[in-house]
Formats: structure tokens, sequence, C-alpha cells
């Protein structure tokens, strides 16, 4: 969870109901504008808008280095699936505002504290983990990088080449891609590529922050 204060010192002549309630009004608002431009920023990040596209989509985003392939299949999404959709509903629900007051009990000063929270990567665990490996975060993964492009094979790929051109593909989860794998397990490179990892939701959360904070 990522925390941020705002604070406002309250004397004896501020710690009525109603200016209480007018700080606490001005201080939702900022935090629901700022909360707003972040899931705006969210939405609209190729990332989000690529995996969006379903199976069909292009790479906009730029990771796998070739424009007719695309992350929802490379991560291995399964076909009809919104793994957006879970990432918007964490992101939503778990960024919130609370009101907490701190007494100073020597001098009995008051502090109005407005505390606004947020997800952090690590707390998206259960709503972006993918079953390979068992319980990885492709949230994490899009910023720090993801192993086994040098293996996947693409629908596109296999079309296009005399090689590939017959393998099955009846066992891939998104249906336009799969991991070749040699009999012992271990994965078969087929080109010389590595995923670039992207800025993602870590800089998006820190803006929000920020833009609180401000």
């Amino acid at each position: 969870m990522v925390k941020a204060n705002k604070s406002s010192l309250l004397d004896k002549a501020t710690r009525s109901r109603k200016i209480v309630n007018a700080l606490e009004n001005k201080m939702r608002d900022q935090f629901n504008k700022a909360k707003g431009v972040m899931l705006d920023e969210f939405l609209a990040h190729p990332v989000t808008e690529e995996i969006n596209q379903g199976p069909d989509g292009s790479n906009i985003s730029g990771t796998l280095h070739h424009e007719e392939e695309n992350l929802f299949g490379f991560i291995g999404f399964k076909a009809g699936s919104n793994p957006i959709d879970k990432i918007f509903q964490v992101l939503s629900n778990q960024t919130r505002i609370i009101r907490l007051t701190k007494i100073n009990k020597l001098s009995d000063k008051r502090r109005l504290v407005f505390q606004a929270q947020a997800p952090s990567l690590d707390d998206f665990d259960e709503r972006a983990s993918v079953p390979w490996p068992l319980g990885y975060n492709w949230v994490i993964g899009i910023e720090r990088g993801i192993r086994g492009l040098k293996a996947y094979l693409s629908r596109t790929f296999a079309e296009r080449s005399r090689e590939f051109n017959k393998i099955n593909m009846s066992s891939s989860r998104s249906g336009v891609g799969i991991e070749l794998k040699s009999k012992s397990g271990g994965l078969v490179t087929i080109r010389q590529a590595e995923f670039k990892a992207v800025p993602y939701l870590g800089p998006i959360i820190s803006r929000f922050i920020s833009r609180f904070k401000q």
C-alpha cells in the first residue's frame, strides 16, 4: 500500500464541525480529481489498450518488437477473458482517502490528517497472476521484463515460417501463440529477441500521489 498525508493544524477557533467539514470536502474533491486522472492514465496507456484489444491486437506498446504480435497472446491470457478489468477494480477500489485526527496531549494541539492510499504493485499479485510460472504478477513483469520471448511462437510468426507453420496450437490459452519447449521441458530458442520493459502502473500511481500532495 502506498500512502500520502496532507494535514491542517486546528486551533480552538477552527475546530467547529462546519470548518472541519469544509476542509474535508476540499481534500476529498482534490483526491477525487487526482484519482480520476490516474484511472484515465491507466486506461489510456498503450499496454492497457493493447491487452484490451484481445488476442487479435497489435503490439502498440512496443514490448515485443513485432507489431503483428501482442501482449494478450504472449502473456498467455485465456481467450475471452478481461484481465484489464481485474486490474482496474483493484486500482479503483484500493485507492481511497481516510480522515485522521492527531492530538498532541501536552499542547492539546490537534492536527487533521487526510491520508490518500493507493495499491503498490505487490497488491496486484492475486488479480494479476498468470499460470506461468505459478503466481507470476504480469503487471510487475511489464515494468521489469518477462522472460520467454525467444521461445514464443505466435500464430502470425508460424504462418510465415516453413519450419513452424504446421505446429499445433490447440494448447494455447489465448489461441494465438505458444511457448516452444523441448521434450525435457526446456525452452526452445527460435529467435533472438528480448522483452522490452516499459513504465506502467508504478509511475501512474506515483503521479497520483504527487498530485494529491500538491
